[in-house]
């Protein structure tokens, strides 16, 4: 099905087709971005709603199996499909963030996956957690924020195959969207699509406050127990009025989910220069390779 798809496995370097795989057999795991993505099709189920809008990425994983994650979450939702190979994964709702402790630069826990210190984790001891298997031809969503870990197992071809859609977090899913586009197909390949700016995930942060306060709109009142969880800084109260400002578009002192909708991309890099969006965290963690970081 993928013989013609182009590759880009790093600068400079490109495969005409994925059977010459077999050059990077000394390698153990490739993450590959995706040039031309005319043979992949998107799910029915991300045809409408809103989803079209906020695609962030697509990546194609290979290994030669025996691979492993870090514990991590991603600040994008994500949609995962297992084309040869079986995975497993390990899964914490974001609600139950308390129990793990992000000790490593960015959105990891250092927590050996296969020998957990519970005295340097104790709070793994008691986190809910989910157990997801999959298998070739399975599609897996990947909520926004969840932290996950997983273990992929090869085929009796001696490989692992998956696709990752990275697509921004929405707040609401758009009804009309889907009212507007009438019958869908089963699948659209995603050629058909564009990506947005990777920037999008500083909407998706900004949105996240709403969440928590559990509010379609914040006035000045409510800045002061506002949290921007992800912000490259702390944010103080002087860079909230700042923020409340540039998202006020009808400067009526209150801000609401559909004027965050509004505000242009280039107004959110402004706001948050040095924010440094998510996307594919790096190849998978194996024994030879202690120091990787996740597969997705």
């Amino acid at each position: 099905m993928y013989k013609n798809v182009l590759l880009v496995l790093a600068p400079g370097l490109t495969l005409d087709s994925i059977s010459e795989y077999g050059l990077y057999k000394n390698r153990k795991y490739n993450a590959c971005a995706f040039l031309t993505l005319g043979e992949f099709m998107l799910l029915r189920n991300m045809l409408c709603g809103g989803f079209l809008d906020y695609l962030q990425d697509a990546v194609m994983w290979f290994s030669s199996g025996g691979t492993k994650s870090v514990l991590h979450y991603d600040a994008v939702d994500n949609i995962n499909c297992l084309f040869e190979g079986s995975k497993e994964l390990f899964m914490v709702d974001k609600k139950e963030h308390k129990h793990i402790d992000i000790d490593h630069e960015g959105s990891f826990s250092g927590v050996d996956v296969e020998k957990v210190d519970l005295h340097k984790y104790p709070g793994l001891k008691d986190v809910p957690w989910y157990n997801a298997t999959m298998e070739a031809g399975d599609c897996l969503f990947i909520p926004y924020k969840w932290f996950h870990h997983v273990r992929s197992t090869a085929s009796d071809r001696k490989r692992n195959m998956a696709v990752n859609i990275w697509f921004a977090h929405l707040y609401r899913f758009d009804e009309e969207d889907c009212s507007r586009r009438g019958d869908l197909p089963d699948f659209e390949p995603l050629s058909k699509y564009e990506f947005t700016a990777t920037a999008e995930q500083i909407r998706s942060m900004l949105l996240e406050a709403f969440e928590l306060e559990e509010k379609d709109s914040i006035s000045t009142e409510d800045l002061e127990t506002l949290s921007f969880d992800g912000a490259p800084f702390e944010v103080d109260m002087g860079y909230k009025l700042d923020i409340f400002e540039t998202l006020d578009i009808n400067k009526d002192f209150v801000v609401t989910v559909d004027e965050v909708y509004q505000v242009p991309t280039e107004h959110l890099v402004e706001l948050f220069p040095d924010f440094a969006p998510d996307g594919p965290n790096g190849d998978e963690e194996d024994e030879e390779e202690p120091h990787g970081h996740d597969e997705f």
